[in-house]
């Protein structure tokens, strides 16, 4: 098998407008963001581009899907566009705050700057091996709606050596908001996943990717010990310290690798939908109740979202998942944020090894499962009516059982 792995600064002009929590106008740079790309080919080439940015629109992702098939022939499915979810990014979509544009000429570099990876990583592909391992962890991060509610606290890793053994580049899976930085900081930042990342190479010599899992639930909200540097150090040392001293990696073959594609679809009269009426009331009550203005402002957002969902007629959604696939691992790609329950059906489908890849190549917001719908501030982000999410996942669990090897 053939792999590599490139990354390349993408951070933006300032001032910006950031994306995550409420609108900001970012005036200095805290750490670098980078795309980190890395790609393997066996009968197919399959190459993941890592943005360190809060979430990828869909009409985003076609664009550099588009740019990439038409320059390198390589198939559209077989190119994963992936952000970490970082909250102190440049704005790239309009899914908050719709009246505020991304800046046009970011998004222009940003295609430019995943068609130069890509064209760096099919000029540098070496041959090796891939290992896989897991660590659990505990007291870093939690379900945030319930801290004593399931999570997932298993930091998946694939492991890229070359001929000799050397490891070339890792790639981890971490289910968890990857949420440090202070709310109201106007610092561009990659957050704890940047940091870790950097630890990483520092203590090991080589490279890290990290993606988000099924974080929908998760964060630090009930283990962490402040916001900013410090904390991001604290937490960020210790993940790396756990994923460092994993002592067993099981080689996978990857080599006979194929992707499968999935789209759920469905439609809907959000007139008829309780969920989006109960919301709106909720969200009424938090506006006239919150004291600070930035609160206020991001639920006045929020329940602009929901109305507008509200007024139309009939609301069309489509879904796409897939999942790559070799004899001995599952890699499912997943288009927004899933809860842990939806998660645990995911990993539940048989012995295989699977890593879930949340926030790929669309956002339909978060996916909950039907015991937690509507009763979480989450109900009012998403894009999946009562019911809807589940029966996704139930489609990717089909899917995944009628397995072709």
């Amino acid at each position: 098998m053939e792999f590599t792995y490139i990354k390349t600064n993408i951070n933006p002009n300032l001032p910006c407008h950031m994306e995550g929590y409420n609108d900001r106008i970012a005036n200095n740079i805290h750490d670098n963001l980078y795309l980190n790309t890395f790609a393997f080919k066996g009968k197919h080439t399959c190459i993941f581009h890592v943005f360190d940015v809060i979430m990828i629109p869909k009409d985003f992702a076609e664009r550099i899907k588009d740019e990439i098939s038409s320059r390198f022939h390589i198939e559209r499915e077989y190119i994963i566009i992936s952000a970490i979810h970082t909250h102190s990014a440049p704005k790239i979509s309009t899914k908050l705050f719709p009246d505020i544009l991304p800046d046009e000429n970011y998004l222009k570099a940003l295609v430019q700057k995943a068609i130069k990876n890509t064209q760096d990583c099919l000029n540098s592909l070496i041959h090796g091996e891939v290992y896989f391992g897991s660590v659990q962890v505990n007291g870093f991060y939690s379900n945030r709606n319930d801290k004593d509610a399931y999570f997932n606290n298993q930091i998946d890793v694939l492991k890229f050596v070359d001929d000799n053994k050397n490891p070339v580049f890792s790639v981890c899976t971490i289910a968890c908001h990857p949420t440090l930085m202070p709310q109201d900081s106007t610092e561009i930042s990659a957050d704890l996943f940047g940091y870790m990342r950097e630890e990483f190479y520092r203590v090991n010599g080589y490279p890290l990717v990290i993606c988000t899992a099924e974080a929908g639930d998760v964060s630090t909200r009930y283990t962490r010990k402040g916001h900013g540097t410090a904390e991001i150090e604290r937490v960020g040392n210790a993940l790396v310290q756990r994923i460092s001293n994993i002592d067993h990696f099981e080689r996978v073959s990857m080599e006979d690798f194929s992707l499968r594609m999935l789209t759920y679809s469905f439609r809907y009269d959000p007139k008829e939908d309780i969920y989006i009426q109960k919301s709106m009331q909720q969200l009424k009550d938090l506006i006239d109740g919150a004291d600070n203005q930035d609160v206020k402002a991001a639920y006045l957002d929020m329940a602009r979202s929901v109305a507008s969902k509200f007024e139309k007629d009939e609301i069309c959604v489509d879904c796409h998942a897939s999942i790559v696939e070799s004899k001995d691992l599952r890699m499912i790609i997943f288009p927004g944020e899933i809860f842990s329950e939806l998660g645990r059906r995911l990993r539940a489908i048989d012995t295989k090894k699977t890593l879930i890849f949340g926030y790929c190549n669309d956002f339909k917001g978060y996916a909950i499962d039907d015991e937690h719908y509507g009763y979480s501030a989450e109900t009012f982000l998403t894009d999946y009516p009562y019911l809807e999410a589940d029966r996704f996942i139930d489609k990717i669990v089909e899917m995944a059982k009628n397995e072709i090897y």
